[in-house]
């Protein structure tokens, strides 16, 4: 699943479906939202949704998957959910895991929970290679909403220190095979 900010070329649009968003470059511009169903085996879209306001919102996320996603597959089907980190809020993490019942491997925002998981892991210095210019470290976390495992990982450039973190319900992987698994999301990524 990924979220995009498509730019409108007026600064007044006459649709008023659209609001404001970042684009690219981080400058505030008027946007249809669309979030995407992608099949990162296929490397083919499934479905998708221009949202309306606030589609960061988790009320967004759960009624694009209402309305698109799990009426067009099964939901017990799904085997895996790959997300942007748009999605990465606590409630979306949790809807994700109990309405489809798959494992869910996500790129972290670092918000003030992801933030101090963070610092609790660093603080460990329990630190190992990961390709070339990274090094990474990792922590388990129970999630009290619904009492399964989640595996955490901070990623960290070697040169800069600039950190970026993951997660994934795949507590039997290695950090390494989570991190190469969410490599199946970049052609959605390549496609901008």
């Amino acid at each position: 699943m990924d979220y995009h900010c498509d730019p409108c070329d007026s600064r007044y649009p006459e649709d008023k479906a659209l609001s404001k968003s970042p684009d690219k470059n981080g400058n505030l511009v008027y946007a249809h939202r669309p979030q995407i169903i992608w099949d990162s085996m296929n490397n083919t879209i499934i479905n998708i949704a221009y949202c309306e306001g606030r589609s960061r919102a988790p009320s967004a996320l759960f009624k694009f998957c209402e309305e698109n996603l799990f009426k067009i597959i099964d939901v017990d089907v799904i085997e895996e959910i790959y997300a942007d980190s748009e999605y990465t809020g606590e409630k979306q993490l949790i809807y994700l895991m109990v309405r489809s019942d798959s494992h869910i491997t996500m790129c972290l925002k670092q918000n003030p929970k992801i933030k101090k998981w963070k610092e609790e892991t660093i603080k460990q210095k329990k630190w190992r290679d990961y390709e070339e210019n990274y090094r990474i470290a990792s922590r388990d976390f129970i999630l009290p909403e619904t009492g399964k495992g989640f595996r955490f990982i901070v990623k960290q450039n070697k040169e800069t220190l600039e950190t970026r973190c993951f997660g994934s319900t795949h507590t039997d992987y290695s950090p390494i095979k989570i991190l190469n698994s969410y490599h199946v999301r970049w052609p959605v990524e390549l496609q901008r």
